[in-house]
């Protein structure tokens, strides 16, 4: 029966460490917050680009008629420093059960001019990270299992490049450059080295007729984890509607298991708008995989604020 126990123990322990590593191999549970005029989630080389201060406010929740289901909340601003940079902040809080993580992400961008004529410009992007991440079993312990609760921090660093040719774009952005390594005290002294490093990719390009206001915005974003040699693809379509001072969009996401390419986990409907310095947008993830079944969806709102910057001499900020 002790054996039994702990064995079992230990495959508690196991699934933690796993979760742990899985959990924390990127900065922060990305769905499609960054789809909402908020690319510096997946890039640090996007701050300082435009002529606002840029505040976004996140939430997202996720499988909606679950009970503890995961929610996420993140608050992003950048702004431009002088003519050439910029700075950016991520903050962000998810909680899922009975894990929790948490972190920040301080990040500068430097912008260049590769030729005004043709409007091509190439950015690069440095960024500090922090995260941290807590699991807290007192509510489901037991006869079988016991109470279990741990706290763990990381540091680590993302570099990122941008480059932009009229209404093309295209960001690379290596995250978790550090190794780390997790390890679950038990009877056996189990150590589980992690590789954290992951490496996402984002481009689209905006087709349009000259001073017309209608976009049509095809974007892909992918991201690959070298650990375990998983990749996810998220495909966008946007159409937009623009204004002298305003805004408004249409669009829909999906997100893909490259393993499973022919089966995508969710599409997702999105709008958004912009009035003045007021940003509004909203997205609705239905899961199209069956092993979503057991949950209606989850709901993504956010609410930004631009703020009016002194205009740059540099087009490589506009």
């Amino acid at each position: 029966m002790k054996s039994t126990l702990n064995r079992l123990k230990l495959l508690v322990l196991l699934a933690f460490v796993h979760f742990s590593g899985s959990a924390q191999d990127n900065y922060l549970p990305l769905y499609t917050q960054y789809n909402a005029d908020n690319p510096l989630l997946i890039s640090s080389a996007y701050a300082g680009i435009g002529t606002y201060m840029k505040i976004r406010l996140n939430g997202a929740s996720q499988w909606v008629g679950v009970e503890n289901a995961p929610a996420t909340q993140t608050l992003t601003t950048d702004f431009r420093v002088g003519d050439r940079s910029g700075l950016g902040m991520v903050i962000y809080n998810d909680q899922n059960g009975y894990t929790s993580q948490h972190g920040a992400r301080f990040g500068f961008a430097h912008h260049l001019t590769l030729d005004p004529f043709f409007e091509q410009y190439l950015s690069f992007g440095l960024s500090y990270q922090y995260d941290g991440f807590s699991v807290d079993t007192s509510e489901i312990g037991g006869m079988f299992l016991d109470t279990y609760r741990g706290d763990e921090s990381s540091h680590n660093f993302e570099v990122s490049a941008l480059f932009r040719r009229g209404d093309f774009y295209m960001s690379l952005a290596v995250a978790n450059l550090l190794p780390r390594e997790l390890s679950v005290d038990d009877e056996q002294q189990i150590k589980a080295p992690n590789q954290l490093t992951n490496y996402g990719v984002f481009t689209g390009y905006s087709f349009r007729k000259r001073n017309q206001s209608f976009v049509i915005e095809p974007s892909v974003f992918f991201q690959y984890f070298p650990s375990d040699q998983r990749s996810v693809t998220d495909l966008h379509l946007k159409i937009r509607w623009r204004k002298t001072k305003s805004y408004s969009y249409v669009g829909v996401s999906s997100r893909i298991l490259n393993e499973q390419f022919g089966n995508p986990l969710f599409v997702a409907p999105m709008f958004g708008m912009k009035k003045g310095n007021l940003f509004l947008a909203y997205s609705y993830q239905i899961n199209t995989n069956t092993i979503f079944n057991y949950n209606s969806g989850s709901h993504q709102i956010t609410l930004g604020l631009d703020i009016k910057q002194k205009p740059s001499a540099c087009q490589c900020t506009y």
